[in-house]
């Protein structure tokens, strides 16, 4: 409809360029129109445009004398720039500081992969179970002691689940003189280590490191409340220490319909391979070959710190250990993706 043809007693409104010798602008009396069309967003997801927006009101012969209102509501929308969600995909995984939530989602079930621990690197096995969850399936052989500079590790937050910069110090220049004898008489100890700072060897590379729970949970045991979960570990950034019932999801998972002693002997199988690592107490390697001790991040209601548990008599795949015995007691440890 043009100006001089609208009807009376009616407004418009036109929307062209910013010529102001344009004396034809068609005016639209429609209540609602998209004036977007003709704009274009170039390719930094910006508009730069400039035209005119002009109202126009006819009045007629008959119109009665007054005042007369139009609100005119004039709306900017932008549709949202695509947001491409990036992550490294299971096939591409390199290193552990790569896995991500998605990547963990992603992937393939049962698959077995091993990555590099970019803080030392040192390599481990890792893998997706019915849980959902990525986990290693070796246990954690981090040093926090540096033997050649005579000096204690820095966790940094860029490759460490820890919030900021953290050095274990708890005896971390005493270097324990260690019976390497288990309780039943093995002496071939010389590939593991215990660390509460200090350390200790054990008898299988595939036992990993043997960690008190506070070098575990980086220092933070006395911070963290009885019944929750800790949230800073020893584990690669990208990862963290199972919960207590995460732990305990695999121990069922590994039970099926069985026992609690099928689930001893299957959770030492595939997929799982938690092993029968034993723990370090006193400066002595005890109970290798017999029993599976692994930290998780929860502190139970007497504030002592838990885990998995399990031997030849298992009478749950889940318990505890005082924190004051996890000053001193070195066990395993697994990490899970967060």
């Amino acid at each position: 409809t043009v100006g001089s043809n609208l009807s009376a007693d009616t407004w418009g409104y036109g929307w062209d360029d910013i010529d102001t010798s344009n004396d034809n602008i068609t005016y639209i009396s429609s209540t609602t129109k998209d004036l977007s069309n003709g704009i274009s967003v170039d390719s930094n997801n910006s508009v730069d445009l400039s035209k005119k927006l002009v109202f126009v009101t006819k009045f007629g012969e008959d119109s009665v004398a007054g005042n007369y209102k139009v609100t005119a509501t004039l709306s900017a929308v932008a549709m949202p720039a695509e947001v491409t969600k990036t992550f490294v995909k299971w096939d591409d995984l390199v290193y552990m500081q790569d896995m991500s939530t998605d990547t963990c989602t992603y992937a393939p079930m049962g698959v077995e992969k091993t990555l590099m621990d970019v803080r030392d690197r040192k390599t481990y096995s890792i893998a997706k179970h019915e849980d959902g969850k990525c986990w290693m399936t070796s246990n954690l052989a981090l040093a926090l002691y540096n033997e050649e500079k005579d000096q204690p590790v820095t966790l940094l937050p860029s490759d460490s689940n820890v919030s900021e910069n953290w050095v274990s110090t708890t005896g971390a220049s005493e270097l324990f003189s260690v019976d390497c004898g288990d309780d039943t008489g093995n002496t071939e100890c010389d590939l593991a280590k215990y660390y509460d700072g200090s350390k200790t060897a054990a008898w299988k590379d595939e036992y990993g490191y043997y960690y008190s729970l506070n070098a575990a949970l980086v220092g933070q045991v006395g911070n963290i409340k009885p019944e929750t979960d800790a949230a800073q570990d020893v584990c690669p950034n990208g990862w963290r220490l199972p919960t207590k019932n995460e732990y305990y999801a695999i121990w069922m998972l590994a039970r099926g319909s069985g026992t609690n002693e099928m689930a001893f002997w299957a959770i030492q199988e595939a997929p799982y391979y938690f092993y029968l690592a034993g723990g370090v107490r006193g400066g002595r390697l005890i109970y290798s070959e017999s029993l599976g001790r692994y930290w998780s991040s929860t502190i139970d209601k007497t504030g002592a710190g838990t885990g998995l548990w399990f031997n030849y008599v298992p009478e749950t795949g889940i318990g505890s250990g005082g924190v004051g015995v996890g000053a001193y007691a070195g066990r395993s440890v697994r990490c899970v993706a967060r």
